[in-house]
């Protein structure tokens, strides 16, 4: 939900005109006024609101037949059916756990199938790291 609203302030900051954005979801409204804010998309939704006055958020009632809402869900549904491509942005830290771990399985390969005579001391990566890979 938090991506939809999202788009809906970054299409209204272009306009001069008073938007009211609604929404169904009240975790998501109270996710851009928290101060503690942790998802990337809330934060820039914040930010987009703090810089445009003429964006109003409000809350709706789901399912009880207004046409924009059961629109939404419709549309909603049908993405989920069909597969639309999104971007939804990653963290950094989980990018670098990534990279990391697949630089570590691979190594370890490459170790294991090196050429025989290295060192007996040498301990595989995977024991001598201080955190665990499955």
């Amino acid at each position: 939900m938090e991506v939809i609203v999202e788009e809906a302030c970054l299409w209204a900051s272009k306009t001069n005109q008073q938007v009211k954005v609604w929404s169904d979801s009240e975790t998501s409204l109270r996710s851009f006024a928290s101060i503690d804010i942790k998802s990337p998309i809330a934060q820039q939704t914040q930010e987009i609101l703090l810089k445009s006055t003429n964006i109003k958020l409000g809350w709706i009632r789901t399912h009880v037949g207004y046409s924009g809402n059961e629109a939404a869900d419709v549309l909603a549904k049908k993405a989920t059916q069909e597969g639309i491509p999104t971007y939804i942005p990653a963290s950094r830290n989980h990018i670098k756990n990534l990279l990391q771990n697949e630089s570590i399985i691979r190594w370890q390969k490459e170790w294991d199938n090196g050429e025989p005579g290295r060192t007996q001391r040498a301990k595989k990566v995977a024991e001598r790291l201080p955190f665990h890979f499955p």
